[in-house]
This record gives C-alpha cells, sequence and structure tokens, in this order.
C-alpha cells in the first residue's frame, strides 16, 4: 500500500517538474523573442533595474525547477528501492508459493482453505458412510445370528419331539400299551433329550435321572394306570392287584429323604434298589 503510494507520488512530482521546466522554457523564449524584436525596432534597451529584475527572477524560476528536479530524483530512488523489494517478494511468492503478487497469494490461500474445507467434508462424509454401513452390517449380522439361533432351536425342538413320540411309541408297544397314543399324550412333556446321546430322559423331584423306558415302567406299574396295559388288573378280595410276581417294598419320598440326609451310607448303597423303585413306580 505504501510502495504504491510513494510510487503515484513520484510519478506526480516529475510530471509537475517537467509542467514547470516546459512553462519556463517557454518564458524565456518569449522574452527572448520579445528582446530580439525590440532591439530590433530600437525599443529594446532596458534599464539595468530591469535587467536585473529579469536575472533575478530567472535564476529564481532555474532554482526552484533544480530543487524540484532534486526532488523527483530522490523519489525516483526511492521507488527503485520499492521496486527492487517487490520484485525479491515477487521472487519469494514465486518461488514458495508459485504466485507473483499479494493479491494471487490471497486468492490462492482462500482457494486452498476452500479444497481442504471440502477434502474434510468429504472425509467426514466417507467416515460418517463408514459408520452406518457399519452399523447395517452389524445390524445384519446380529439379525441373521437370531434368524439361525430361532431356526436351529426350532430345528432342535422338532428333532427332539420326534425322538421322545418315537421312543414313547415304541415303549407303549413293549409294555403292552392298550393305546399307545393315550400314553404319549400323557407323558410326552415329561422328558427332555440329552444332547450328549440324544436318548429321552426324565428327572425325578429329588433329581434322580430315569431313562425313558424306566419311567414309563414306573408309571404303569401305578395301579391308577393299571388299566393301560392288557390284562394287568384282576379282582382279588375287592382290590386290585398286579398279575405275576412277589410283592416289592415301596418307598415314599419322605422316606428317601431322610435316609438320603440322615444316613447316606446307607442311601447310596441303596441306589440300584431306589432307582427301580421309581422305574417301578414304588415310591409314593
Amino acid at each position: 500500500m505504501n510502495g504504491n503510494t510513494e510510487t503515484t507520488d513520484a510519478a506526480g512530482t516529475e510530471v509537475e517538474a517537467k509542467v514547470l521546466k516546459d512553462a519556463l522554457d517557454e518564458r524565456i523564449e518569449k522574452e527572448r523573442v520579445r528582446q530580439e524584436k525590440l532591439k530590433a525596432s530600437g525599443e529594446g534597451i532596458k534599464t539595468e533595474k530591469e535587467e536585473d529584475e529579469d536575472t533575478s527572477k530567472i535564476t529564481v524560476d532555474r532554482d526552484y525547477i533544480h530543487s524540484l528536479r532534486e526532488e523527483a530524483k530522490t523519489y525516483r530512488k526511492q521507488l527503485e528501492g520499492v521496486k527492487e523489494d517487490f520484485g525479491q517478494i515477487q521472487s519469494l511468492l514465486k518461488q514458495h508459493y508459485g504466485v507473483d503478487s499479494a493479491q494471487g497469494l490471497q486468492e490462492k490461500l482462500a482457494e486452498t482453505k476452500r479444497v481442504r474445507e471440502n477434502e474434510e467434508d468429504d472425509k467426514l462424509s466417507k467416515v460418517d458412510l463408514s459408520e452406518k454401513k457399519r452399523a447395517q452390517l452389524e445390524k445384519e449380522k446380529e439379525e441373521q445370528k437370531i434368524a439361525f439361533e430361532q431356526e436351529r432351536n426350532d430345528l432342535v425342538s422338532q428333532r427332539n419331539k420326534i425322538i421322545i413320540e418315537n421312543s414313547l411309541i415304541q415303549a407303549a408297544v413293549a409294555n403292552d400299551v392298550i393305546n399307545p397314543k393315550q400314553l404319549l399324550r400323557l407323558l410326552h412333556q415329561e422328558f427332555y433329550v440329552d444332547d450328549r446321546d440324544l436318548k429321552p430322559k426324565y428327572q425325578t423331584s429329588e433329581g434322580i435321572e430315569m431313562t425313558l423306558d424306566d419311567r414309563v415302567k414306573a408309571f404303569l406299574e401305578e395301579q391308577d394306570n393299571w388299566n393301560l396295559v392288557r390284562g394287568r388288573m384282576t379282582v382279588s378280595g375287592g382290590s386290585q392287584t398286579a398279575i405275576g410276581g412277589p410283592a416289592r417294598p415301596i418307598f415314599t419320598k419322605d422316606e428317601l429323604k431322610i435316609m438320603r440326609n440322615e444316613n447316606p451310607a446307607e442311601y447310596k448303597r441303596r441306589q440300584p434298589e431306589i432307582q427301580r423303585a421309581y422305574a417301578e413306580g414304588r415310591v409314593r
């Protein structure tokens, strides 16, 4: 800004000095012509005082013009210094930023800022899009996992149902049950399938595990269920008794509980007998 102002002032001063010089030269030329005319007509004789005044005036004008010229030289030197500094600045701008002026540098900085802002916006958009895609993929993965687990559970449930139903029908036939489907309806919900051997199991309230066949036998041994088996019931002395085999001991759940808590050694020793009692329905 100062450099431009100084350049303008120097140029103005130089123009002004030239105008003054031209005016002075014109006045001198006119005076010379007038003196020659006066001299030629005999009227050009001036007094010494008039000549001194004209000489003094010319000298003053010449001194003023000289001072203006010297001032103009000073301005020109300053202008050369400014141009040199500006040239160095231009060289630095060209070397480091590829521009020739401060305005060019400002424009380049503004363009660089816009480019970087656009790049940041693109990065943020890509990050946001990536996060959305990742979240969508995770959601889809979780939904697929849930669907797979549900399908697996459904298949396992169907498999277990088939295993239990087939095993119950086979046990019913083996125990001469009159209506195997009736036994299936009564007992199918009591069993679960052991994933280790894919066999149906039953667990008593005391935590004793029984096979399906043992549970069916125990169930059919109960007097209330004798009617389910062909030829299982007979009347003797007004009471119902089972056909075939001697009477076997009947345990109560309280009796077994007391034995387990107070005499665990005896309970352990009689485990085979207790399990047979459960299997044959002799635990009340």
